[in-house]
């Protein structure tokens, strides 16, 4: 008697849909993370703008320079010259010219060092709660990515399983057909498999809701996106 080909073997299951997206490698998840999530692009901005807070009560501590510089020259048609030096002439006067130095330091020493403690003091702050959201974000990101590989990994090896199943199926139903296996042979082997389909279910399910994740909490916008750094971006 000829034997029964798995794949011939009529078996009413309808897999869930997966999704179409590839897992992709986890550097570029991260990678898409540091450059996409707002609050890191927030945190980023503040620690810039603090740092040039302390900057600016740094220079506090040198003196202002300015240098001005002054030229006069007047000239009337129809108005005479007066050539006297104790007479002032409004209308015919010149060249003249000054230039002067200007500096200017403020010596409030005490209330200059404690501006700049606190500016420093902020930016320390600044910088641990950015340092922090990184970790954090880098942590829920790598979390959501080895999920979703175990996900994908687990339908790979549960349709191995569903493909040897098929199999067994189809040897039994040939026993059964021999006289050799009864019917309860073949009930058995149609709830091994569809046990096995109910995990397939369940992996995919989990697999796609891995993928959405990703593109959560790298930022991304639409799918594809969690993994496209900006052009001319670097490594974290």
């Amino acid at each position: 008697m000829g034997g029964v080909d798995r794949d011939r073997v009529d078996i009413l299951d309808v897999p869930q849909e997966r999704a179409k997206a590839e897992l992709r490698p986890l550097e570029e998840y991260k990678k898409s993370a540091l450059h996409n999530r707002p609050e890191l692009k927030a945190l980023e901005h503040a620690v810039k703008a603090m740092e040039a807070k302390v900057e600016m009560r740094e220079s506090g501590f040198f003196p202002d320079l300015a240098l001005a510089g002054e030229f006069r020259y007047g000239w009337t048609p129809g108005r005479p010259d007066i050539d006297n030096w104790t007479l002032k002439d409004d209308y015919n006067y010149g060249p003249s010219w000054g230039a002067g130095l200007v500096l200017s330091y403020d010596l409030d020493f005490g209330l200059d060092i404690y501006k700049l403690d606190q500016a420093k003091a902020e930016l320390a702050a600044l910088s641990t709660d950015q340092q922090a959201a990184l970790d954090g974000i880098m942590l829920e990101v790598e979390k959501t990515f080895l999920a979703t590989a175990a996900a994908r990994d687990g339908l790979a090896a549960l349709e191995k399983s569903r493909r040897s199943l098929k199999g067994w199926i189809a040897a039994v139903i040939q026993g059964h057909a021999a006289g050799l296996n009864s019917a309860k042979d073949v009930r058995d082997a149609l709830k091994e498999y569809f046990a096995i389909m109910g995990s397939i279910y369940k992996m995919t399910h989990d697999y796609n809701v891995g993928l959405a994740e990703l593109r959560k909490v790298t930022g991304a916008r639409e799918a594809g996106d969690e993994y496209k750094a900006p052009s001319g971006s670097q490594n974290p």
